[in-house]
């Protein structure tokens, strides 16, 4: 495992669970006023979880998946090995939660779970391809979330925006390419990784179809990489 990917959490939080298809063990950790607005997050992560192991055709290589929620973090989420680390403001989630919020939670659990796979279960050997990572995470989310939340399926929108923000990113003076030699990792997980990226695989799979889900679950690199590093062949 890569050392980036370690977290430990120590807390006093009560936590629900639920077993997957599979039988793994997700649960999710919150101080305890917050529980029960915790419960979306769970089943939603459950049934993600899930479906990707269907479409990557590998399994969840773990036997159990935490979700800790914590008051004050950085990002809204992280995606440590077995242990994702979400903030609190962005995953609390009650009976009366407005359809917006669900599938933005929707979206960042998909996210985090897909680099379960993508960045943990295999890793880039060096930063410079870290768009694989970021990419492939940002671009099947959104296959998560349709799962999950069909009914609030914004495909083509989603999409839309990503490549406008990918473009305009990318039309900066500043913009670089999307795989080059990285000094500093501080300078990376920007729209050109994660948004261009995805832009770039979903035109991939426009064009391929089908065979774009082949080279990532009978090809692969799960499988022929699982716990380990990949320089992508060039």
């Amino acid at each position: 495992m890569s050392t980036h990917l370690l977290a430990i959490v120590v807390c006093d939080f009560p936590f629900e669970e639920t077993l997957t298809e599979n039988g793994v063990k997700v649960r999710i950790y919150t101080a305890p006023h917050h529980l029960q607005k915790a419960e979306y997050a769970l089943s939603s992560a459950s049934k993600i979880l899930t479906y990707y192991e269907k479409y990557f055709g590998v399994p969840f290589p773990l036997k159990k998946l935490d979700l800790a929620v914590i008051p004050d973090l950085a990002r809204s989420g992280a995606e440590n090995w077995g242990l994702i680390t979400l903030r609190e403001d962005s995953v609390l989630c009650g009976g009366d939660c407005p359809m917006a919020t669900k599938y933005r939670l929707a979206t960042l659990l998909a996210k985090q779970l897909a680099h379960q796979w993508f960045g943990d279960l295999v890793t880039m050997r060096w930063w410079d391809e870290q768009w694989l990572n970021e990419g492939f995470s940002t671009y099947i989310s959104r296959k998560g979330v349709k799962h999950v939340e069909p009914d609030l399926d914004k495909e083509d929108d989603i999409e839309l925006l990503r490549l406008t923000d990918a473009m305009i990113s990318d039309r900066a003076i500043y913009s670089r390419p999307i795989v080059q030699r990285v000094e500093k990792v501080s300078e990376m997980y920007d729209d050109i990784e994660c948004k261009k990226g995805s832009s770039i695989l979903r035109m991939l799979e426009n064009s391929i179809g089908d065979d774009f889900r082949e080279g990532i679950s009978v090809s692969s690199s799960f499988k022929m990489f699982s716990f380990k590093s990949l320089k992508p062949m060039k």
